[in-house]
Formats: C-alpha cells, sequence, structure tokens
C-alpha cells in the first residue's frame, strides 16, 4: 500500500482568518492599554506642573512674608517690605496682571520685574486672594491662596505665614 506524500505544510484559509482574528483582538487590546498609558502619563504631567509652581511660589512667598517688617495687600497684589536689615529690596510685589503672577522688586527707586507665570505659560494663576487675622496685639497671619491652572486641571494651594517684625530690632 502506497502512502500519500501530500502532507499539511501549511495553514488551511480558516485557519488563517482564525489567527489573523486573534491577532487583530490582541493588538486592539494592545492599542488601547497604550492609549490609557499615554492619557495617565499626560494627566499626571500636568498635575506635577501644577504642584511644582505652586509649591515654588508660595515657598517663595511665605519665606519672604516670615521676613516682613511689613506686609500690606489690594485685589491681586501682595506688597512685602523686608527688615531693613536684611540687606534686601525696599519693597518685593507679588502681582497677578492680565493673567500673568509677576515677582517685583524695588530697591532705591529701581524696580525690576521676573515673569513666575505668564498667561500663556502651561501652568497659569488663575487667581490670588489675601487674607489676613490678628493673632495677638504683635503679630498679623497672612493667608495667601492662589488658584492655579494647567490644561484644565486647577489646584487651589493656601499657605499662612506671619510677618516676623522684630527682625528690625537686631
Amino acid at each position: 500500500m502506497q502512502r500519500s506524500n501530500k502532507t499539511s505544510c501549511g495553514f488551511t484559509v480558516a485557519e488563517l482568518l482564525i489567527s489573523v482574528s486573534l491577532m487583530a483582538v490582541l493588538l486592539a487590546a494592545m492599542a488601547t492599554a497604550f492609549e490609557g498609558a499615554m492619557s495617565s502619563y499626560d494627566e499626571n504631567i500636568k498635575l506635577s506642573a501644577l504642584a511644582q509652581a505652586s509649591r515654588s511660589i508660595m515657598e517663595r512667598m511665605t519665606r519672604e512674608i516670615r521676613q516682613a517688617d511689613d506686609v500690606e495687600y489690594s485685589t491681586g497684589q501682595l506688597n512685602i517690605f523686608p527688615a531693613p536689615s536684611a540687606g534686601g529690596p525696599d519693597e518685593i510685589r507679588y502681582v497677578l496682571e492680565n493673567g500673568s503672577f509677576i515677582y517685583r522688586t524695588i530697591d532705591g527707586g529701581t524696580s525690576s520685574s521676573y515673569m513666575l507665570l505668564a498667561a500663556d505659560d502651561e501652568v497659569t494663576v488663575q487667581q490670588f486672594s489675601i487674607e489676613t487675622e490678628e493673632v495677638d496685639s504683635r503679630a498679623t497671619l497672612v493667608k495667601v491662596t492662589l488658584n492655579f491652572l494647567a490644561g484644565g486641571e486647577s489646584l487651589s494651594v493656601t499657605a499662612s505665614a506671619c510677618p516676623r517684625r522684630n527682625q528690625s530690632d537686631l
């Protein structure tokens, strides 16, 4: 009896269609997972930028308030007057102007400005408010609130500090 040399060396059309279909399902699942991971990454980048901007600005502002001899404020502006013995500028201003958050120093009549956050930056300041509270006859608590926005994500940050007015007596 003679055997047939016709052995199956390839895929049938049905097997080929099934394997292509399975591969398409797996690739679609991988693409969905990848898109989700990239979306999550983008959101984390925005939140990280918000956290970094808020932390650095609030840290600087509260440090300067603590070292201040006096603090004045109005809508969208905080004026800090360092102690004369500090050896720095005569006045420091934080201003929210046309969507930009600006840091200004005035020293001997000379003013210099530094844009902390521009209106067209990835992170912007939407609102800037200051409240004060008398703690006792010698201490005033200054409470600063900044509302940040980055790519549709918002973050409200509040920090408090008391000016150390006694530094001018040194």
